[in-house]
């Protein structure tokens, strides 16, 4: 009984001593049957510790609808030369104005170059040599011109023509003229800054021959014509109607889409007499054996001056857009 008391002593000694590993109170001793081997306890594997999560940012709230008033575009005013109300297609009011009423007047200078008839020759002398004007002239003048629903031009003109003074050994004979007329064109361009327009017109016009003999025999005019004593003048007289054909065209260099202001431009054609015209010498009405005068030349014409208009748009234009509202 002792030796059993002995022996069981210690045994309780040793379990009450021993830590526990799960918990800090201790575990309950097992006693060990007799003679059998004490297998001390394995302490569990702790588990990893899981990484820790980034923290989540609080949702902020959207931001309150802004109170400010949104931003209003202003449309930059249109260059329409003060017409700045718009119309639809892009384009200003001012942009589809044109010339509608009005007119322009001018002065004119310009070149005439053709044949003024079969006279080239009928002047001469005995010793043979001829003389006649030249082919050329300068003519210089004035007129004007009405614009009549921006697609019409009546105009009237008038105009001297000199020529250059022909020379030869017996003396010279120059030429020198007159004329004036209307024209009728359809306009085919008008823009802000220019018109044109196919013309025809009809007129007259009046030349005076005046040949001078410096020699010391008599000049013939004509085979059965007129003489021109040694040392003298005389002076022959012709005249025509004439018909012409062209195309005028006018540069508007004032800047706005209104009123008037300089006006240049100018004129190409061709000039013709309708008519043949004998000539005559004071008294006598016709001289005999004189080819008559007439006249087929080629002009250019450049005049500088000034007009007026008002401004307006054509019916086609407002009948077009009409049809695209529509």
């Amino acid at each position: 009984m002792l030796a059993s008391l002995l022996i069981t002593l210690p045994l309780c000694l040793v379990g009450a001593l021993e830590p526990s590993s799960s918990s800090p109170e201790a575990a309950p001793s097992v006693r060990a049957p007799e003679g059998a081997t004490v297998v001390p306890e394995t302490q569990p594997v702790p588990e990893p510790l899981a990484e820790p999560e980034p923290p989540v940012p609080p949702q902020t709230a959207p931001p309150p609808p802004s109170l400010a008033p949104a931003p209003v575009e202003v449309a930059a005013p249109s260059h329409g030369h003060g017409h700045g109300h718009e119309h639809g297609h892009g384009h200003t009011h001012a942009a589809r104005l044109r010339p509608n009423w009005g007119g322009w007047g001018h002065a004119s200078a310009g070149i005439l170059l053709g044949d003024w008839g079969g006279y080239r020759g009928a002047l001469s002398h005995p010793s043979g040599a001829t003389l006649a004007p030249a082919r050329a002239a300068l003519f210089f003048g004035g007129g004007g011109a009405a614009l009549l629903a921006g697609r019409y031009v009546i105009g009237g003109k008038g105009f001297g023509v000199v020529t250059p003074t022909a020379a030869a050994g017996w003396g010279q004979v120059s030429m020198n003229g007159g004329g004036g007329g209307f024209d009728v064109g359809v306009v085919v361009v008008n823009t802000r800054r220019w018109i044109v327009f196919p013309k025809f017109g009809a007129g007259g016009q009046g030349y005076t021959m005046t040949v001078t003999n410096q020699s010391a025999e008599d000049v013939s005019f004509g085979s059965d014509g007129a003489t021109i004593a040694a040392n003298s003048r005389a002076t022959f007289g012709s005249g025509f109607f004439t018909a012409e054909a062209g195309v005028g065209f006018k540069r508007l260099v004032y800047p706005r889409t209104f009123g008037g202001g300089l006006i240049n431009g100018g004129d190409v054609g061709v000039m013709m007499s309708l008519t043949d015209s004998a000539w005559n010498q004071g008294d006598t009405p016709t001289i005999s054996g004189v080819p008559p005068l007439r006249m087929v030349a080629a002009y250019l014409r450049l005049d500088v001056g000034g007009g007026g208009f008002w401004w307006g748009e054509f019916g086609g234009e407002r009948q077009k857009r009409g049809r695209k509202r529509r």
